[in-house]
């Protein structure tokens, strides 16, 4: 089982006052996932289903990534409960995609992206920087058991 965690480019802060869902990505944002999308086509790395979160920005990651060619033939879901969520929240959502696929995409958010790469791996991680990505893999008998996974691949991750 293959678990690629994406964070969503970065977003714009220049509309005062607007609401966190709905703040769209800055320029910035969209060279940073074109690049993404360049390095993770380049390394084969294209999951069997993507789910992203409903917010503005991780919608429009989703779209970048896209149109710059990654993921075309994977399935592409909005997963509601990834907005806001909790670590735990996260947990209980991947055991019912994990049994859908072979390797899952997760377009989403920090804190939760970070939580979730730590207790995967066991390695304490400072930053899943916007626009970044891990690859972690689990074998055959271990089932995306806790602190079994190992983090094969990374983009813009600082430990």
């Amino acid at each position: 089982m293959k678990l690629l965690l994406i964070r969503h480019g970065k977003s714009s802060w220049d509309i005062p006052g607007q609401p966190d869902f709905n703040r769209p990505l800055a320029m910035r944002g969209h060279r940073q996932l074109k690049e993404l999308a360049a390095l993770m086509i380049k390394e084969g790395i294209i999951p069997s289903k993507i789910a992203v979160s409903p917010a503005v920005r991780t919608q429009l990651s989703a779209a970048v990534l896209h149109q710059a060619g990654w993921g075309q033939g994977s399935v592409q879901e909005t997963e509601e409960s990834l907005y806001e969520a909790t670590t735990p929240s996260i947990l209980r959502m991947l055991k019912t995609k994990v049994a859908e696929c072979e390797s899952l995409a997760i377009i989403g958010h920090n804190p939760w992206l970070n939580e979730v790469i730590e207790l995967y791996t066991g390695i304490p991680i400072d930053n899943l920087k916007t626009s970044g990505a891990v690859l972690l893999e689990w074998g055959p008998s271990e089932k995306m058991q806790v602190g079994a996974a190992k983090l094969i691949w990374s983009h813009r991750l600082s430990s």
